[in-house]
């Protein structure tokens, strides 16, 4: 599984790389760099609760929900 859709930490890996290709340029200025690498962090945790609130809001409520939520978080627990 993991070779055909990768895992989501590599996916985040891959949208961190995207990010500083994009917007960390080396001709940029200290300030400009620092606020890019800001920028970055944002995009990466916004991206990751809109993620995790949009998944929890789709499953049901109550235990079954707890349960669910669980195994869906369980790839994304570094243990």
């Amino acid at each position: 599984l993991y070779a055909r859709i990768g895992h989501p930490v590599t996916w985040i890996g891959a949208i961190i790389a995207a990010l500083d290709r994009h917007i960390n340029r080396e001709a940029s200025s200290d300030l400009v760099r620092r606020f890019a690498g800001i920028l970055a962090t944002l995009c990466v945790i916004g991206l990751a609760i809109g993620v995790g609130v949009g998944l929890t809001a789709l499953l049901p409520r109550g235990w079954i929900g707890i349960v669910l939520t669980g195994l869906l978080a369980w790839p994304l627990v570094a243990v």
